[in-house]
C-alpha cells in the first residue's frame, strides 16, 4: 500500500456524509424485520440467497431500504 492510497482511504473515510449513508439502510435487521412482519425467516433468508444479496452477518445484517422493500412486497402481507 503506497501513501497515496493511505491519503486515498483516509480522505474518504473523513468526508463521508454519515447521514446520507445512514439513510440508505433499514432501521432493523433481517430477524428483526421478520418478527415485525410475521415472516418466516428462512423464507426471507431464502430471498436474500436467490437474489445474491451480500448478508456478511447472516441475519443479523442490516438491509438497504430497497432490499427491505423488495422483501416486504414478497414476503409480507399486503397491510404492511
Amino acid at each position: 500500500v503506497t501513501g497515496e492510497q493511505v491519503f486515498a482511504i483516509v480522505e474518504a473515510i473523513h468526508s463521508l456524509d454519515l447521514g446520507s449513508l445512514n439513510d440508505r439502510y433499514c432501521d432493523e435487521d433481517l430477524i428483526t424485520l421478520c418478527d415485525e412482519y410475521d415472516i418466516e425467516l428462512k423464507d426471507a433468508f431464502e430471498l436474500a440467497v436467490k437474489e445474491r444479496w451480500n448478508l456478511p452477518f447472516g441475519v443479523r445484517t442490516f438491509l438497504r431500504v430497497e432490499q427491505e422493500e423488495e422483501l416486504l412486497r414478497a414476503l409480507a402481507d399486503d397491510d404492511f
